[in-house]
């Protein structure tokens, strides 16, 4: 079973829950906290063979909504070889939907420009 140890506040209301100690109950072997394009393996094997991972996810809140994530973790092992993740995540729905909106006005811009043309 991979957990959660420890977690700050921002993490906890991030993804939905109530309390620190609620959120550590959650299972992150399952994929049941991830969206579907979530390859959790590719974050385990890049972990384990690097020493890091870094890159944007679709994690799922308590409630089943989405919330988009740019993780960084990094490996290290405890004195018994075994394996910890310390790992920092920064909700980007505000970076998504700005790009989104960028690209919506280019599109705007680009009709703009060939009906003048």
């Amino acid at each position: 079973m991979l957990k959660i140890l420890i977690a700050n506040p921002f993490l906890t209301k991030l993804l939905g829950y109530e309390s620190e100690e609620e959120l550590k109950k959650r299972d992150l072997s399952k994929k049941d906290y991830f969206e579907k394009g979530y390859e959790r393996e590719k974050f385990l094997k890049e972990i384990e063979e690097k020493g890091y991972f870094s890159g944007i996810s679709e994690w799922k809140r308590k409630d089943g909504s989405t919330v988009w994530v740019r993780e960084c973790a990094m490996a290290i092992k405890d004195e018994k070889g075994k394996t910890r993740y310390l790992g920092v995540v920064e909700d980007i729905a505000e970076f998504r939907n700005l790009i989104k909106r960028i690209k919506e006005s280019e599109k705007k811009i680009q009709r703009i420009m060939g009906k003048r043309e």
